[in-house]
């Protein structure tokens, strides 16, 4: 029992020495870094960290004392303060190591990006002693995400334009991880042209915001949802089947879409034509797989409007269509 009690002792020794040094560096850091950097002490329940004074100032807050400080100066969009108090509550029951990022807007006007890393340090015996974080701005790398979104994104439809839409498509066929099956679904506004014709372009720009969100309202978010044309659309499911449940999806998006007909009190009926292929059985390339949705695209075209297709082939190789 003696022999636990020393071995506790030194243990706690060494990380209390551990913990010395760990505070000269980040005295250290805190002085000369352009990051904010944060200690929080749970016995003393305060929060130290840099000030971006002219001076360099290191200031200590109780823990209510720093939430007040800074809600004061800044809104934070997630609640940073929510976010920072909540980790440090939470990492008490264990060790907790993170990063998030969140939208700080000044008194000012002013917004920027920031980006927080957290670390907790335990006793041996499981009770909480620190935490650190070092926040620093990520303004630039959040604007260049937001151009690189905005060159993906189609401006009318928000959806991915048809470049962004085909190579992350051909990017996904071409992975080794892509074995398996999907599905390459192509929608087609019916009447699109009668309806720009009659109404004009912004009620036709209208159709297009809405169809675009019913479709993808309808799928995950790990699905490749795109507008790759004027009224066409794409939906690429990965690890996906022909079923009975994506049917009743297709029949549901197309159910929504002919409503907006009578919502709009349209004299023109709206609708979706739309062909699917399946990978591999269809096709395992870009061109292949869209070359047969389209195929049986145009057949529910043919076969009146308003209904899905799926693409087949017969023995002979001539395509037929259910």
């Amino acid at each position: 029992m003696s022999k636990d009690i020393q071995s506790l002792k030194e243990e706690c020794n060494e990380l209390e020495r551990r913990l010395n040094w760990l505070e000269e560096k980040c005295a250290v850091l805190m002085e000369q870094s352009e990051a904010m950097v944060h200690d929080y002490d749970y016995e003393r329940d305060t929060m130290v960290y840099s000030s971006k004074s002219p001076n360099g100032s290191v200031v200590e807050h109780t823990i209510e004392a720093y939430r007040a400080t800074v809600a004061s100066n800044v809104i934070f969009y997630p609640n940073l303060q929510h976010i920072t108090i909540e980790e440090i509550r939470l990492s008490k029951e264990k060790s907790a190591t993170g990063e998030v990022d969140y939208l700080a807007e000044y008194k000012a006007g002013e917004r920027k990006w920031y980006r927080t890393y957290y670390t907790s340090f335990q006793y041996p015996d499981g009770k909480p002693m620190r935490l650190i974080g070092i926040t620093k701005n990520i303004q630039r790398e959040k604007e260049h995400e937001l151009l690189v979104i905005k060159a993906e994104k189609d401006g009318l439809s928000e959806l991915y334009n048809r470049d962004s839409t085909e190579e992350r498509i051909r990017k996904l066929l071409a992975a080794p991880i892509s074995a398996g099956k999907h599905l390459f679904v192509l929608f087609d506004i019916d009447n699109f042209k009668k309806i720009n014709d009659t109404y004009g372009h912004i009620m036709g720009d209208d159709i297009i915001k809405r169809v675009a969100r019913i479709i993808s309202s309808k799928f995950r978010t790990s699905d490749i949802i795109g507008r790759i044309g004027g009224d066409e659309f794409v939906a690429f499911l990965r690890n996906a089947e022909y079923n009975d449940l994506l049917k009743k999806k297709l029949e549901r998006i197309n159910h929504e879409v002919c409503q907006m007909s009578s919502e709009k009190m349209l004299d023109v009926d709206l609708s979706l034509s739309i062909g699917v292929a399946r990978i591999p059985k269809d096709g395992c390339s870009f061109e292949e797989v869209y070359l047969r949705a389209d195929r049986a695209l145009y057949q529910a075209k043919n076969l009146g409007k308003g209904r899905y297709v799926l693409y087949k082939k017969s023995k002979k190789e001539h395509a037929f269509f259910e």
